[in-house]
């Protein structure tokens, strides 16, 4: 609670005081959850001091990075003064001071340093929450111990990911780490400054030259500056959804293996337009459940999955559309052009659409209700994945069985060992087998089109680029955005 207290102390926003007032209050308030059903409350009262002591380590850490990345902050935009506006006030590094107690919850804090982002601690226990009512719908414990252990599980594993959490998009190749992630120069306010500033200026010489009127002037500035923040908008966009994928990718790859299929079904194969032929058979639909094709080695494409995550547009088009850097000024100057800016637009659009469809074959997943083993083996066919594992992608990432705790309830005990529960692989989707069709018939539609087009044309690169642009537009639809 004294974390809370003192991230109260940093919010000036009316309802965000009163979000967190409200989670200060749930907490002075909350009680043990006993079980009459046994002879002692003790072992209920002792897991809910673990949980509040996990729920403190999460809420202490979060915040503590919380401070610091917003010091980090104030001191790259606060190098040069803070005399123009809009510029917020530095951290002037003096004596530190306690907000609450003698010894702070929190990171120590000077006199006049205050963090409003720390409003986001309000948003912890509503997450935590909802993750433990998902884990309680899944796994239906029966007494309160039970559901204590399933929470004290869920926070341990919470503390262990926050505190091996790498760097943001170490996963993905080096290209993309460059381009995208890079942070020294796009996340600069003074450098984007700059940019803004050169954009208008270069706007007013044209102009000037020109002999347009006032208000057009005007129009034309704010344009230029409106692209400079849509380009920033789009890249934290296309950071979310690739961070969001890279979770769900990780959820795929585990059913996959539960149901016995290999992880390639998330890819396609990649392709240049350019060389794309024309396929007779575009279009064709999927099979309606995958055990339809799995004696038919030749309809699933088996690639070399690669050990770090790349953009989904590289699977459509990376010659010249997916191409994008942020990583310094000339390549950000290079994206604000005409044409530029679309192609990375429909960069973040691919990558939405590559999204949804994780989330659906997810959601299909654990949408499926599990059978037992035995009435598998009594429809006369062999499952894949008889030689799997038996734990559904939420069992197997909470790891939640009897070895790890010796308290769990002895009704949940004999039913995991007794009942092997799994899912058909009908419930498995395949990426791959879904894409597949959509993307062969924007190839050949971007085949025929740019066939009718004239040489000349042909040969001119922005009107490449706006019919690329059409038909990947056309396979987002397709797909379904």
């Amino acid at each position: 609670m004294d974390c809370y207290i003192e991230a109260y102390q940093h919010v000036f926003d009316r309802d965000e005081k009163r979000a967190l007032a409200q989670v200060i209050t749930d907490i002075m308030y909350q009680r043990p959850r006993f079980d009459f059903d046994t002879e002692y409350f003790i072992r209920n009262y002792r897991a809910e001091c673990i949980n509040l002591r996990l729920k403190m380590s999460i809420v202490k850490n979060v915040l503590d990075k919380q401070i610091e990345e917003q010091r980090e902050y104030l001191q790259k935009v606060c190098r040069e003064g803070n005399d123009k506006f809009g510029i917020p006030l530095g951290v002037i590094p003096k004596q530190p001071i306690s907000i609450n107690l003698s010894r702070p919850a929190l990171r120590n804090i000077y006199m006049l340093e205050f963090h409003p982002s720390l409003c986001l601690a309000s948003r912890i226990p509503e997450a935590l929450k909802y993750v433990l009512q998902e884990l309680v719908y899944f796994h239906r414990p029966e007494t309160a111990h039970d559901t204590l252990m399933i929470e004290r599980k869920m926070l341990e594993i919470a503390v262990k990911e926050w505190d091996k959490m790498g760097k943001l998009g170490d996963q993905f190749t080096n290209n993309t780490q460059k381009d995208l992630f890079s942070d020294v120069f796009v996340d600069d306010p003074w450098f984007m400054s700059e940019i803004a500033q050169f954009q208008v200026e270069q706007v007013q010489n044209d102009t000037a030259q020109t002999k347009k009127m006032g208000k057009e002037k005007q129009m034309q500035m704010l344009q230029a500056v409106g692209r400079l923040l849509d380009a920033l908008t789009y890249r934290h966009r296309l950071m979310d959804a690739v961070l969001e994928t890279t979770i769900l990718a990780q959820i795929f790859k585990k059913q996959a293996q539960e149901m016995g299929f290999n992880e390639y079904h998330m890819y396609i194969r990649s392709v240049q337009m350019e060389s794309a032929p024309f396929k007779d058979d575009a279009g064709k639909p999927p099979p309606i459940f995958m055990t339809d094709v799995q004696e038919d080695d030749g309809s699933v494409y088996k690639l070399n999955v690669p050990q770090t995550f790349s953009l989904a547009m590289s699977e459509i088009d990376e010659a010249v559309t997916g191409r994008f850097s942020f990583r310094n000024r000339e390549s950000l100057l290079n994206l604000l052009k005409h044409g530029k800016l679309e192609n990375f637009q429909i960069v973040l659009k691919v990558q939405i659409v590559h999204k949804n469809a994780l989330i659906s074959a997810v959601l299909q997943h654990d949408a499926c209700i599990p059978i037992k083993e035995h009435e598998t083996l009594k429809s006369g066919r062999a499952s894949p994945t008889e030689t799997k594992s038996e734990k559904s992608s939420q069992t197997q990432l909470t790891n939640y069985s009897s070895r790890t705790d010796t308290g769990m309830g002895t009704k949940m005990r004999s039913s995991d060992a007794g009942e092997k529960l799994r899912r058909l692989p009908e419930a498995f989707i395949s990426i791959q087998m879904e894409k597949t069709p959509s993307r062969d018939l924007m190839l050949n539609e971007f085949f025929q089109k740019r066939n009718s087009m004239s040489p000349l044309m042909r040969n001119n690169a922005e009107e490449m680029e706006k019919l690329k642009r059409y038909v990947i537009i056309r396979l987002s639809s397709l797909v379904g955005l």
